[in-house]
């Protein structure tokens, strides 16, 4: 019964992973070029000066603050004076960041080479104190992030687990190392891929959560003999249900 039921998820796994996602819906396309803010003033605005046919052309970056963290952002599709896009190494080569705060304004060129010639959805990391500016995220940012659901998950999970009469050793040790694979497997595909703006993002992330949810509950079918494939199924749907609602709750306050 237990084999048949495994083989049952593994299939419903395969097909859930064969559907076409991208195609959902049709949305806005994720920003050319995302800006990463550490030490932002509060009332930091920022622009990019292009240079569209040997002129500078001021197009305005869309602000967000999430926790810790400034965001600007700029589309390709608000920049409508653009005829075609080839690429941001060509069209950022030698554009500026225009920092204004106080009323002030402070320049940080964008070197050039710092972007790929072929990019698209980009990420840069400022520092407004000193105006450094580098490619990509700050190293510790991905593990900060990651490290702070997988806890979530596992103190949630593991309430519901403690709840449903689980108490044996062996329990707990494969509760800790199934939820870690997982819950780290799954934050670490979605860390800096879903584009909340996208209208395809929930039906993207309720399969990935599904997917998640059918392995987790194969690996504790396979290694939790503790009690019978009910308790373990129910105990499941209740704690997925609860970490995987915290979880998006998060994901809607903290960075991607």
């Amino acid at each position: 019964m237990k084999k048949k039921l495994i083989l049952s998820l593994a299939l419903a796994a395969l097909l859930l992973s064969a559907l076409p996602v991208e195609a959902c819906a049709i949305g806005p396309y994720p920003p050319t070029l995302t800006v990463i803010v550490y030490g932002a003033p509060k009332d930091l605005q920022m622009r990019v000066v292009l240079q569209y046919e040997g002129q500078p052309l001021s197009c305005p970056m869309e602000r967000e603050h999430r926790a810790w963290e400034t965001m600007f952002r700029l589309y390709r599709d608000g920049v409508s004076i653009f005829d075609h896009w080839h690429g941001n190494g060509h069209d950022f080569r030698g554009a500026v960041l225009l920092l204004i705060s106080g009323g002030e304004e402070r320049s940080v060129p964008i070197p050039d080479g710092l972007l790929k010639p072929r990019g698209y959805d980009e990420v840069l990391t400022l520092r407004y104190a000193d105006g450094s500016l580098t490619y990509g995220f700050t190293a510790w940012r991905a593990p900060l992030l990651i490290g702070m659901r997988v806890l979530a998950a596992l103190l949630i999970e593991g309430l519901f687990f403690r709840l449903s009469g689980f108490t044996e050793r062996k329990s707990w040790l494969m509760f800790l190392a199934i939820n870690i694979v997982i819950h780290g497997a799954l934050n670490a595909l979605c860390y800096g891929r879903f584009n909340l703006t996208d209208p395809r993002y929930p039906v993207a992330f309720f399969i990935t959560i599904l997917l998640s949810f059918l392995a987790e509950l194969c690996a504790f079918l396979l290694l939790v003999d503790e009690y019978d494939s009910d308790r373990l199924t129910a105990y499941l749907l209740k704690a997925n249900l609860a970490s995987h609602a915290f979880n998006y709750l998060l994901i809607s306050f903290l960075p991607m």
